[in-house]
């Protein structure tokens, strides 16, 4: 599997764009692509070529479970790796959402430097299965 580079992150919140994509970029190395609009997600999704997806559950319009079933009908992006980022701690909706195909689940609120271990190790998860 490719070395983790480029992550975009899809959420409502500005302010957890802002804080996520400096702590990605600064104790990650990653480059960080954000998007605030669910309804240019798939635009910018293309457009950006990323190899993560960080993804919003909750947002106004279409949610983040939409947004994924999109994702998997895009002929350039059914093959990224989608992690769903969420203030819901139910157990039973971490699990329908990774037997929906998510490579994992993060939940809000996060510290900036959890965030970046939590996505490596979904990667280093992601990297290992790929060799099984």
């Amino acid at each position: 599997m490719k070395v983790l580079r480029h992550i975009l992150q899809i959420d409502d919140e500005e302010d957890i764009l802002v804080i996520s994509k400096l702590a990605l970029e600064r104790y990650g190395g990653y480059a960080v692509t954000t998007c605030h609009d669910s309804a240019q997600a798939l635009e910018v999704a293309t457009r950006s070529q990323p190899d993560l997806i960080l993804l919003d559950l909750m947002m106004p319009g279409q949610d983040g479970r939409a947004l994924a079933r999109q994702f998997a009908q895009s002929a350039v992006l059914s093959e990224v790796p989608i992690v769903f980022v969420t203030a819901t701690v139910a157990p039973e909706l971490r699990q329908a959402l990774k037997s929906a195909g998510a490579a994992g689940v993060i939940l809000k609120p996060f510290s900036p430097k959890e965030l970046v271990a939590q996505v490596q190790a979904v990667w280093d998860r992601l990297a290992i299965s790929s060799l099984a």
